[in-house]
């Protein structure tokens, strides 16, 4: 892990990724399996399991070894379509998180696939689940380009993604904001309580 001495540049994620995680990995091919994990926590902190064990189940190997095997195979993979396929294709990932993994690694190619981001442009969220093929491939690219229209010129693709990203927040903010609050769920007695009850009924004169 490249923050080992200086753990306090984890409380800031997205910074240390692609400030030095990505810049190191293009510089050395090297990717730390602890780095690679903080990405996973990144993009699907609640799937970071799930990656683990399919890594595992897929590289017949610990998951250490299997991020090794992609640091070096997305290294010399022959363009971009071949580094997202080998995510998808020989790791299993999804377009969500293969995306998210090779915009920390190639920031000026690739974008994060996101949902937030699809209700902006409109469109694009049927592909989220979508196994690799050259049509998905084909879809990526139009969403990156979408991505890079729908925002501001002058800014890098990163910081494109950020914008339409938090113009999602902020209607989402605006939104809740303006509908009712909800009301609160009447609670449910436990089956515990419920036996105590009647335990209790039975007893009284």
């Amino acid at each position: 892990m490249l923050a080992a001495n200086n753990p306090a540049r984890l409380a800031h994620l997205e910074p240390y990724l692609f400030d030095a995680v990505g810049p190191h990995f293009q510089a050395t091919g090297q990717l730390a399996p602890e780095d690679f994990w903080l990405t996973l926590i990144w993009k699907a902190n609640r799937a970071k399991n799930h990656e683990r064990r399919r890594f595992e189940k897929l590289g017949e190997c610990k998951f250490e070894e299997a991020v090794g095997r992609i640091a070096v195979a997305l290294t010399e993979a022959g363009g971009l379509e071949e580094r997202l396929r080998i995510l998808m294709v020989k790791w299993g990932m999804k377009l969500p998180t293969a995306s998210a993994v090779l915009t920390v690694l190639y920031p000026e190619s690739f974008t994060v696939y996101d949902v937030r981001v699809c209700k902006q442009l409109g469109r694009f969220e049927e592909i989220a689940k979508d196994d690799f093929s050259e049509g998905l491939w084909g879809e990526y690219r139009k969403f990156v380009a979408a991505v890079e229209l729908a925002a501001p010129s002058g800014l890098t693709l990163r910081q494109k993604d950020h914008y339409l990203w938090g113009l999602s927040l902020r209607d989402q903010v605006e939104a809740d904001l303006k509908a009712p609050v909800p009301a609160l769920k009447p609670r449910k007695k436990s089956q515990k309580n419920e036996g105590e009850a009647a335990v209790v009924s039975s007893i009284e004169p």
